[in-house]
């Protein structure tokens, strides 16, 4: 569901297992994950770029609502480091960035801020144990 702006919209729907944001400008890949992640009881909701992305976190930030995001480092707009590093600081969701071009300063980056990197391509199940651990982390603060 979109709003006026074209944003994808929260559902109202919290799902016991967690609320999770996919970043993701590869239509094909942000719907397979979002996807696998439903299939796994989680409340999913989808960006297709880094304005989407700045947009849901914002509005996450003020409400609480949201436990993970998963986001592709270079998509249109801003980048998911972009997001990432403005919001640096803040007490928000936890962070996984996943890419197809990691080069050592990226690593350094996300190293640096103290978030997983994962490459693509990467088994679903990979994905799904770092979500599953990152969630279940974040229940416990």
């Amino acid at each position: 569901m979109s709003d006026a702006n074209g944003h994808s919209v929260m559902n109202e729907h919290h799902s016991s297992r967690g609320r999770i944001l996919v970043a993701e400008d590869d239509d094909a890949m942000r719907t397979l994950v979002a996807e696998v992640l439903r299939a796994e009881d989680y409340d999913v909701i989808e960006a297709a770029d880094g304005r989407e992305l700045f947009w849901h976190v914002e509005r996450a930030l003020a409400d609480g609502g949201l436990d993970l995001v998963i986001s592709d480092v270079r998509m249109p707009v801003y980048t998911g480091l972009d997001v990432v590093e403005a919001w640096t600081g803040f007490r928000g969701p936890r962070i996984l960035l996943m890419t197809a071009f990691a080069d050592p300063e990226l690593r350094q980056r996300v190293t640096d801020l103290g978030i997983v990197l994962l490459d693509k391509p990467f088994p679903l199940g990979t994905l799904l144990d770092l979500v599953n651990e990152t969630v279940t982390e974040r229940g416990h603060q």
